[in-house]
């Protein structure tokens, strides 16, 4: 919800809790008259406290919405027609030797197809399928692989991520595998290099800090 999402609910229900507070006869719209069996002023009182109350609840939501975005834990902005989201890494390598200890999966190949998925809860995501080339770690006997990437866009959602990953491109993937599901990248900042380039294949403006050659050499040192 963005920041002037929330400030015209508070406007809305000052509005309300302020005419039935003044004693109008008149009803607001949408909403039952409630009839208290007590006196008028603490009436009133008991009514302001919830006015103070839910406009300091809101408060502490704008409040915490704003934190979050300013420290990078989420990106949020939205409207009635769909909600932008992007997320940063999960988790960044100091070197490439880390990089390499954690991906189960590192490999070269040809992207040969884009789609794009749905989640159950309309999130959409990625499938980038890759004939592959050469298996530098790992072990795999499928000619062909599907990666899954949070990404791409639906009636609500349009979910963000940093890769520059084109269809007939070849690039050097370094990927988690899991039982049930499409292996998916380390990051989208790190974990996916242009052949052609030697570079990481990310629109990040954060430096990678390493090279598709430093990454070649830490396969190299650690098969010694």
């Amino acid at each position: 919800m963005s920041g002037n999402s929330l400030l015209d609910v508070m406007e809305q229900i000052d509005a309300v809790y302020i005419e039935e507070t003044a004693g109008s006869p008149e009803t607001v719209p949408g909403r039952k008259k409630e009839v208290f069996p007590v006196a008028g002023n603490f009436k009133s009182k008991k009514k302001l406290s919830v006015v103070i109350g839910i406009a300091a609840c809101l408060a502490v939501l704008l409040a915490a919405t704003f934190i979050a975005e300013q420290a990078g834990w989420i990106s949020i902005s939205g409207n009635k027609q769909k909600t932008q989201l992007s997320s940063q890494d999960a988790y960044w390598f100091a070197d490439t030797e880390e990089l390499v200890a954690q991906a189960d999966l590192i490999f070269t190949g040809k992207v040969t197809e884009i789609s794009q998925k749905m989640s159950e809860n309309d999130l959409p995501y990625t499938i980038y399928e890759v004939e592959i080339d050469t298996v530098y770690k790992g072990d795999t006997d499928d000619g062909t692989i599907q990666i899954r990437i949070s990404g791409g866009e639906s009636d609500r959602y349009s979910v963000q991520n940093d890769l520059t990953v084109a269809e007939g491109g070849s690039y050097l993937f370094c990927v988690e595998t899991y039982e049930n599901e499409a292996p998916c990248i380390l990051n989208d900042t790190q974990a996916v290099f242009d052949l052609a380039t030697g570079q990481a294949a990310t629109s990040n403006e954060l430096d990678p800090g390493f090279t598709l050659e430093d990454v070649m050499e830490a396969l190299e040192a650690q098969s010694k």
